[in-house]
Parts: structure tokens; C-alpha cells; sequence
């Protein structure tokens, strides 16, 4: 990835998909007007922070990029999909649950509030469509990513095979200790196991991807740990903390 910095904010850009000229960022920690323990770019409105803090810093976030809106969920870690065709609830807490976002709209940034969750975006160039998700442990449960792509086919005939990917910084193999997933998670996740109790969910969302009908040179992976890098917000390292985001715009 590439490290950016605009007006105080730092974010980071996928260089595959700069590379196709998709407006995007994963957006630091950084820049921002609220104080601590969401010091001090939290985007997140549900964390206890005051909603007109959230507000500016999203407005610094839709300013950085250059886009109109800024258009966000209420993320419930399930794969339920919202079609984004106009600026709707970005200056507001979100009354509508969405964990993947999808647009073929130019201007929008689609948001994804992040605390050690993937934000995964998912872009088809050839028809200008995009897809967004948040997908936790109970997403890859639910099938966040297979439903976000079909969703893409199914809307603007998108063709998984010139669809490009990229995994946001998240929970990393190092610190996603999941003792339980004998119970909680699907059996088949065993192979996904890394020694002990650790789980590596980017590799987990990688195959998924191609299971698909991505290509494997397609999908770009972060491999930043949002528990080790304190750029991030990780609710695992902080517990109460503020919400960082993914954010992509046609």
C-alpha cells in the first residue's frame, strides 16, 4: 500500500487500485477533531463520541478525497447489501443496516467503519461498478464477500474475472487469537488455522475471493495488523476506542 498525507489526515491508497484510477483511502487515526479515548479521526457514530465531532470528520474525510457525499451503514457483521445511488445519512447517525455497500454512482464515498474488522473493496473497472464490505469473523460466517460479488453480477452484469480487490488493514494472523472457533466457526476454517488458536483471516477472504471467480494476481492484501499499528483504532488492543474507515469512490 502507499502512505498519503492531506492536510493532517494520513491514509493509505491499494496501489492496484490506483493503479485503475479508483478514488480511495484507508484513513488513519489521524487528522481529526475528536479527543480522546477517539482521538482523534473517529468516524464512527456509535462509539460515544459527540455526533457533531463525527460529522466534521467526515466532512475532513469527503475533503480529502474529493468527493460529494460520504454515504455509511449501520454495520450489523451480517451480509445484508445497500445500492447506494445517492447521498443519503452521511451527516447522521445511519438508520439503515448494510455491512456491504455497493455503487456505480461516480462522487459517493462509500464508507466502512473499521476497529480490527476487513473493510474489503471490490471494484470491476470495465463497468465502473463497486462494492464495499465490512466483514468480521461473522461475516466470513455469513458469506460477506460471495454475497457482495454476486451482488456486483447481478446489478451491473459485472464479470468476477476483471474484478480487482483489495483487503484493508484488520485483525492479522498474529493477533486474531479465536479460541473458540471450534464452536463458533464453520469447520472448513480449520485450514486457515496458523498454530495454536490463531486464525488468518486475510488469507481466509483471499480464497474466498477466488472460490468466486477472482483472479489471484487481482486481490491486493494490506498486511497491516490494526492490533500492532497504532495508526489504527483496534478495539482488541483498546477496547473503548474510535472507528477508522475504509472509503472508496467511482
Amino acid at each position: 500500500m502507499k502512505r498519503y498525507a492531506s492536510d493532517g489526515l494520513v491514509f493509505y491508497r491499494f496501489a492496484s487500485l490506483e493503479a485503475l484510477g479508483l478514488n480511495h483511502g484507508v484513513f488513519t487515526r489521524s487528522g481529526g477533531l475528536s479527543e480522546a479515548p477517539f482521538a482523534s479521526l473517529n468516524l464512527g457514530f456509535t462509539v460515544g463520541d459527540t455526533p457533531e465531532r463525527v460529522a466534521a470528520n467526515r466532512d475532513l474525510v469527503a475533503a480529502a478525497l474529493g468527493v460529494e457525499a460520504i454515504v455509511s451503514a449501520r454495520q450489523v457483521h451480517g451480509a445484508g447489501s445497500l445500492l447506494v445511488e445517492g447521498p443519503r445519512g452521511s451527516a447522521g447517525p445511519e438508520r439503515r443496516e448494510a455491512d456491504i455497500l455497493l455503487s456505480a454512482t461516480p462522487g459517493l464515498g462509500l464508507m466502512i467503519k473499521q476497529a480490527d474488522c476487513q473493510a474489503v473493496i471490490v471494484y470491476e473497472p470495465e463497468r465502473r461498478a463497486l462494492a464495499v464490505l465490512h466483514c468480521g469473523w461473522r461475516g466470513s460466517v455469513a458469506g460477506a464477500i460471495p454475497e457482495a460479488v454476486a451482488r456486483l453480477a447481478a446489478s451491473f452484469g459485472a464479470r468476477p474475472k476483471a474484478m480487482h480487490a483489495g483487503i484493508a488493514p484488520s485483525l492479522g494472523p498474529c493477533c486474531a487469537e479465536f479460541r473458540g472457533w471450534h464452536e463458533q466457526l464453520p469447520a472448513q476454517f480449520a485450514r486457515f488455522l496458523v498454530g495454536g488458536d490463531h486464525i488468518d483471516f486475510w488469507r481466509l477472504s483471499v480464497e474466498q475471493l477466488v472460490e468466486c471467480g477472482l483472479s489471484r494476481e487481482n486481490i491486493e492484501v494490506s498486511n497491516i495488523c490494526t492490533r500492532c499499528s497504532a495508526e489504527f483504532y483496534s478495539y482488541r488492543r483498546e477496547g473503548l476506542t474510535g472507528r477508522f474507515a475504509t472509503v472508496c469512490a467511482l
